[in-house]
């Protein structure tokens, strides 16, 4: 028994010290990725998607999971910073801005909305673009020190500054929201058809990505695929959660990144100048991700208001069909009337052609009840509905 509860009270730090590693590896990873391509004179790496994973884990897991995330963070940036050719003294203030981003940004959206969040709407979109401005804001000041102080960074304070948000901002936009979608994907896996449409939608995406970025740019049919990623990004955010348009943006980005790394296709053209290229990728990785996510968002709000409709008007109809209630309603202004089958049946009317008009309605009613009925209309009106919609069992209280 005693082992027992030893054993229960050490697996939360054994889940902790799992997620610590987990994100220590992939931000390491990552890291070396964005240090392969350094901006001068600031030496400030052009992207930082580890800035997305760590924030996005924070967001997703919720506040036990800030410790683990923030102690993996700073082991795998004073890691990847001392295998490059960063001095300790400034390796751990580039720590301390890394860990206290995501930190800033996990806080700052949990305090908003709660837990749980998931860029299902636009303003959950909204608020998660300004909680990253915020944290890569203040982590890019304590970044421009780190680097003035201990880097001997011959560039100017705003320059560095800018490029570090950017930097961490594009990171955060691109991969966080994949990072959220798929832990919230876990408890609510999509279904098959959704699967596979989503799944299709990227893996086209990701092939006309390849040829559009990475062909050479002296050849006249790369504009072609470049011009197919709007709709391609409107396909999966149409008809698909938000998690896809998440996937849709990161490969995207993934595409970008990498060409631009390695110097292969349009970006990559060393006849360009390396800093007008980066900031073209920036620009269109900014828009990419504002685009996806800001086109997914109202499709899955609406879906979400279908679904919510559909299940309301389901019960309604449960409710009905257990009392044996009949439905009508009629819209005064046009006049139009409509009933279902049931209350047709209710009141003795067995006629094929149903009344379509109120007027053809009225007839149809015991004319002690027109009084009752016209007031209820006008009580409608002066409340500000246009038209009522009524559930009547008593033949004699209605049609007759």
């Amino acid at each position: 028994m005693l082992l027992r509860a030893q054993a229960i009270v050490c697996r939360p730090w054994v889940g902790s010290i799992g997620l610590a590693i987990a994100v220590a590896i992939s931000y390491f990873l990552a890291a070396r990725l964005s240090l392969a391509l350094l901006t001068e004179p600031d030496g400030v790496a052009v992207f930082w998607p580890a800035a997305g994973i760590a924030s996005g884990i924070m967001i997703a897991l919720g506040p036990l999971a800030r410790l683990p995330v923030a102690v993996g963070v700073m082991a795998a940036t004073v890691t990847a910073n001392l295998l490059g050719d960063r001095n300790i003294a400034s390796t751990i203030v580039f720590a301390l801005c890394n860990a206290g981003e995501a930190m800033v940004i996990a806080w700052l959206i949990e305090n908003r909305f709660g837990p749980g969040f998931s860029l299902d709407s636009s303003r959950r979109v909204l608020g998660f673009f300004l909680a990253t401005a915020v944290g890569t804001a203040i982590s890019g000041i304590g970044g421009t020190v780190g680097f003035i102080l201990f880097h001997s960074s011959g560039a100017p304070i705003l320059t560095t500054w800018l490029n570090w948000f950017a930097s961490d901002a594009i990171g955060v936009v691109t991969v966080a929201p994949l990072v959220i979608g798929l832990a919230r994907s876990l408890n609510d896996l999509p279904e098959m058809p959704e699967l596979v449409e989503g799944t299709s939608a990227l893996v086209v995406l990701a092939l006309v990505s390849a040829i559009g970025f990475g062909s050479p740019t002296d050849y006249w049919f790369t504009i072609l695929p470049l011009t197919l990623l709007i709709p391609l990004l409107l396909w999966p955010a149409a008809h698909c959660r938000p998690v896809f348009a998440a996937a849709a943006t990161f490969i995207l980005a993934l595409a970008i990144v990498w060409t631009i790394t390695f110097g292969m296709g349009r970006l990559g053209d060393p006849s360009i100048r390396l800093v007008d290229r980066v900031y073209a990728a920036e620009a269109a990785l900014l828009a990419i991700a504002s685009c996806a996510l800001g086109l997914a968002a109202p499709f899955a709000e609406r879906r979400r208001n279908e679904a919510a409709l559909k299940d309301s008007n389901d019960r309604l109809q449960l409710a009905l069909d257990g009392a044996a209630l009949g439905v009508w309603s009629v819209d005064p202004k046009t006049g139009h009337f409509e009933n279902d089958a049931r209350d047709r049946r209710i009141h003795g009317h067995h006629s094929e052609a149903p009344p379509k008009t109120l007027t053809e309605a009225r007839t149809l009613i015991h004319p002690d009840d027109l009084p009752n009925l016209d007031s209820a209309f006008a009580a409608s009106r002066r409340a500000g509905c246009p038209g009522g919609r009524h559930v009547f069992s008593n033949p004699a209280s209605s049609l007759d």
